[in-house]
C-alpha cells in the first residue's frame, strides 16, 4: 500500500479558508482593503476575483488585486451586489466568499479647482456631489505658515478671503470635507496668492541717502498707505548738506504691479509739493524705496511700522546703530559710525560706545554720556540726542518696531542716515564667515568695499575687495592676497569688536564692529583715510540663486550719481531679467534689465544690463549670504556703486 504524505493535506487536516470582511458597503472609486486566512496549508496564497473573474473588471463590477485591495467602479452596477471570492492556490477547490454592495459614493467636486487671487481679494467656491449640491460640508486652509491667518480666512459657505500678503510659497490648498451615509470624502482646491495694492497697506518708515543739488542729501520718513491705492499720512525729515527740513504729507495716492511687486508714490507735502517714490517690495513688509525730483536722487530700505509700538516704553534696551554720511561743507569729507547706546524706555540714553571715522580723524571706544528721546508721534517719528565723547548729536528717528529704529542725522555739524537695532544674544562674540559690504568715501573719492571675511578664535581669513574711486581691487588691495590679521572684544556690554584685516602684499584694513546678535553686525572701516560703514551678515549656503529679487544698487556712474532700485529675476541657469527704475540728478527712467549674466563659480559675479547709458552694463561682485539675500560691489572700473538684492516672497 502507498504511503499518503501528510503535508500534503494540511497534516491529515482539511485546508479551511476565510475571507474578511464578508459583508459591506463600498462608495463608488472607493477602496476597500479584504484578507484572508487559510489554515492546514503549506501555501496560504490566495487568488482573488469578483463576480468570478480574477482581478474583476475595473469598468463593471470594480477590481481587486493581489494584495486583496478592492476599488470599486466609477458607477454602480446592476445588480448592485458583488461576490468577491478568495480562492486557495494549493487546493482550489477551497474559498472564501464576501458580499459586497456598491452604492453611490460623494463624488465630490469643487469649482474653481485652482485659480490664482491677488491679496485680500475674495472668491466663492462651489461644492458637488455628483453633480447636486451639498450641505454640511466643511472647509480647512493649509499653507506653508502655521501664523494665524497667513493662509487667509474661509467661511462655512464657501467664501474665501485671501491674506493681505501672499504665505511663503505662495500657494493655499483649501480642502472640503463632506460626509454621507457612504462614508466621508475630501476633495481641495490649490489657490495660487499674488501681492496686489490691498498687500501693501500700513505703516512703513524708510531711510534714503543720495544727493540733491550735486550736495549730499539724506532723509527719514514715514508714509500711510491705506490699501486701496490711497496715500493718507506721512513725514518726512531731510539733511540735505547740514540744511534740515521737516514735510508733512498731505495726502497722495499710489500704484501697485502685481506682476513684480513694485509700486509708485505720488505724495503732496504742506508746501504743494509733489514728491514721487519708486519702491520695490521684497515681501509685504519689506522693501525698497527709491526718491527723485528734478534735483535729487537718493535711495534706501523701507520697512512696514508696528504702530502699537510707537511709545517711549518700546525703546528700551540696548541697540547697535550704524550711521554713514557727511561732515558738510565744499568738499563734503565723510562721516562713518557704528555703536551702542542703552534706552530705559522711558525716554533716557544710559550709557554705551561708539566708534566715529569723520574727516580722516578715528575716535575709538567713545563712551556714550547721556542723551534723551522724545515720544513717537502718530507717523512713528520722534527726536533723540546722542553725547559723546565725539559729539552731541541731534537725530529724527522714526519706529518700525522696539527692535528697529531709521535715523537721520539733524544737527548742523553732520548729515547722516542709517539704523538702531536691538541688540540680543551677543555674548558669543561674532564668529563664522560673514559677508560685508561698506561704502563711504576715502580721500581720493567714494569707496566700496565687499567680502566674505571668517573670524575664528581671534584670527582673520577670506577674502576682501576694494573700489576706491573706480578703482577695482587696485595695489596695495589687489584680489588673490592671503588676508590674516587678529580681532577681540574690546567691550563685553556692547560687544565692540576691533581688529585689523591684514592683506599678504603689506596693506591692512583696521575693522571695528558691533554685533546686533550672533548673525548680524554693524562694521566700521577704521583707517583714518577710508571712512566707511555698512552691514556684516554671516553667510550660510552660497548657491541656489533662483527667483526674484527687490534690487537697491546706489553710488557714483563715473562722476555722476545714480540710484537703480527694481526687480531682478535669477533664471536658476545664469542670467537676471527683470525690471528697474534708474534714476540720475533730474532724470528717472523706467526700464527693463536686459538678460544679464551671472556666475556663481569661484567670487560669483553678475553684469546687469539696461537700455540706460549710465547703467547699460555694470559689473558686479556677489557677497552671497543665502539664497534670499546677497551684496554687490561694482567691479568694473567704471564707478562706485554698492547694493543688496533681496528674495521676493
Amino acid at each position: 500500500m502507498a504511503l499518503i504524505s501528510l503535508a500534503a493535506c494540511g497534516g491529515g487536516k482539511a485546508v479551511t479558508i476565510t475571507i474578511s470582511p464578508t459583508t459591506a458597503n463600498v462608495a463608488t472609486l472607493q477602496n476597500l482593503q479584504f484578507t484572508s486566512t487559510v489554515t492546514n496549508a503549506t501555501n496560504s496564497a490566495v487568488t482573488w476575483q469578483v463576480n468570478g473573474v480574477t482581478g474583476g473588471d475595473s469598468t463593471t463590477v470594480g477590481s481587486i488585486d493581489t494584495g486583496g485591495l478592492y476599488t470599486a467602479p466609477a458607477t454602480v452596477p446592476n445588480p448592485s451586489s458583488i461576490t468577491i471570492t478568495a480562492i486557495s492556490a494549493q487546493n482550489t477547490g477551497k474559498q472564501a466568499t464576501a458580499t459586497i454592495t456598491v452604492v453611490l459614493g460623494a463624488n465630490l467636486s469643487i469649482n474653481p479647482s485652482s485659480l490664482t487671487l491677488g491679496a485680500g481679494a475674495q472668491q466663492t467656491f462651489t461644492v458637488t456631489s455628483n453633480g447636486g449640491s451639498v450641505t454640511g460640508e466643511t472647509y480647512s486652509l493649509t499653507c506653508q505658515s502655521s501664523v494665524s491667518g497667513a493662509c487667509g480666512s474661509v467661511t462655512s459657505n464657501g467664501v474665501y478671503t485671501a491674506p493681505q500678503a501672499p504665505p511663503p510659497g505662495g500657494n493655499v490648498i483649501l480642502t472640503v470635507t463632506y460626509t454621507n451615509s457612504s462614508g466621508t470624502f475630501n476633495t481641495s482646491a490649490t489657490i495660487t496668492i499674488q501681492p496686489s495694492v490691498q498687500t501693501t497697506s500700513g505703516q512703513f518708515a524708510f531711510t534714503l541717502a543720495g544727493t540733491s543739488n550735486s550736495a549730499p542729501y539724506y532723509a527719514a520718513g514715514a508714509v500711510s498707505l491705506d490699501g486701496n491705492g490711497h496715500v493718507t499720512a506721512g513725514s518726512e525729515t531731510v539733511n540735505a548738506n547740514g540744511t534740515v527740513s521737516i514735510l508733512t504729507f498731505a495726502g497722495g495716492t499710489y500704484t501697485y504691479s502685481t506682476k513684480d511687486q513694485r509700486a509708485t508714490l505720488t505724495v503732496t507735502d504742506q508746501n504743494s509739493v509733489t514728491r514721487n517714490f519708486y519702491v520695490a517690495f521684497a515681501n509685504a513688509s519689506n522693501g525698497v524705496i527709491q526718491y527723485t525730483d528734478t534735483n535729487t536722487t537718493a535711495s534706501g530700505p523701507v520697512s512696514e511700522q508696528n504702530p502699537a509700538q510707537f511709545n517711549l516704553a518700546a525703546v528700551n534696551g540696548s541697540y547697535a546703530f550704524r550711521l554713514s554720511g557727511v561732515n558738510p561743507g565744499t568738499p563734503a569729507t565723510g562721516l562713518a559710525e557704528v555703536g551702542a547706546f542703552s534706552a530705559n524706555g522711558s525716554g533716557g540714553i544710559t550709557g554705551g560706545l561708539l566708534d566715529a571715522n569723520s574727516a580722516g580723524t578715528v575716535g575709538s571706544s567713545q563712551t556714550v554720556s547721556g542723551g534723551s528721546l522724545t515720544a513717537p508721534d502718530a507717523n512713528g517719528g520722534g527726536t533723540f540726542t546722542l553725547t559723546s565723547g565725539f559729539a552731541t548729536q541731534a537725530f529724527t528717528y522714526y519706529v518700525i518696531d522696539n527692535t528697529h529704529l531709521r535715523l537721520v542725522e539733524t544737527d548742523t555739524a553732520h548729515a547722516a542716515s542709517g539704523e538702531a537695532l536691538l541688540q540680543s544674544g551677543i555674548s558669543g562674540g561674532i564668529h563664522g564667515t560673514v559677508a560685508v559690504i561698506l561704502n563711504g568715501m576715502s580721500a581720493t573719492g567714494s569707496l566700496g568695499v565687499g567680502g566674505l571675511v571668517s573670524l575664528a578664535g581671534g584670527s582673520f581669513g577670506g577674502l576682501i575687495d576694494v573700489n576706491n574711486a573706480g578703482a577695482f581691487d587696485a595695489p596695495p588691495f589687489q584680489a588673490g592676497q592671503t588676508l590674516s590679521g587678529t580681532y577681540s572684544v574690546t567691550d563685553a556690554t556692547t560687544g565692540r569688536t576691533a581688529g585689523t584685516i591684514m592683506f599678504s602684499g603689506g596693506a591692512s584694513i583696521p575693522i571695528v564692529a558691533y554685533p546686533v546678535n550672533a548673525t548680524t553686525f554693524e562694521v566700521l572701516d577704521a583707517d583714518p583715510a577710508n571712512a566707511a560703514t555698512g552691514p556684516g551678515v554671516v553667510s550660510t549656503v552660497t548657491t541656489g540663486l533662483q527667483g526674484n529679487y527687490a534690487v537697491d544698487i546706489s553710488g557714483l556712474s563715473g562722476s555722476t550719481p545714480q540710484d537703480v532700485i527694481g526687480v531682478a529675476n535669477a533664471n536658476g541657469s545664469g542670467a537676471f531679467t527683470g525690471s528697474l527704475d534708474i534714476t540720475t540728478p533730474g532724470s528717472h527712467t523706467a526700464t527693463l534689465l536686459i538678460s544679464s549674466p551671472y556666475s556663481t563659480t569661484g567670487i560669483p559675479t553678475t553684469t546687469l544690463k539696461s537700455s540706460v547709458s549710465t547703467f547699460s552694463s555694470v559689473g558686479f561682485n556677489m557677497y552671497i549670504i543665502d539664497p534670499t539675500q546677497f551684496f554687490l560691489l561694482e567691479n568694473d572700473n567704471k564707478g562706485v556703486m554698492t547694493g543688496t538684492m533681496m528674495a521676493q516672497q
